[in-house]
């Protein structure tokens, strides 16, 4: 039989934190699109999309307005701005990692006051849209 919560002596439980796996709650609207990333004896290639007179092909009615570089100091802290009418689509390099956090603040949401807590990169590779 596996050792319980409970079977811990008190003095050592409180200082224990239990791990859920139980499926998140997430935010409407917020999606993930998988990326194709190809591997061969000479590297890598992971396409972001392709341009079209329509716009971003990988992301059908997806307008790009701006696409931008960044780059951050390890353990560094990038953290609480809003946009009031901007859709964002992040990609994080698959040897990077980003820990992100989301709350839902729009009064009108279905999922207001939901929050979502997530790691990319880290050789998953995918858009957060």
């Amino acid at each position: 039989m596996g050792l319980r919560h409970e079977d811990i002596a008190e003095v050592y439980r409180s200082k224990i934190s239990l791990q859920d796996y139980s499926a998140r709650p997430t935010i409407s609207g917020v999606q993930f699109l998988p990326l194709k990333r190809f591997m061969d004896e000479g590297g890598t290639f992971l396409e972001l999309g392709r341009l079209t007179e329509g716009g971003l092909e990988t992301l059908p009615g997806f307008q790009v307005r701006q696409l931008s570089y960044s780059t951050m100091q390890s353990r560094a802290i990038k953290a609480f701005h809003l946009h009031y009418a901007q859709s964002e689509l992040w990609f994080v390099p698959p040897e990077c990692r980003l820990l992100v956090g989301l709350l839902d603040v729009r009064k009108d949401s279905a999922t207001l006051g939901t929050s979502m807590r997530f790691v990319m990169g880290d050789g998953l590779a995918r858009y957060l849209v």
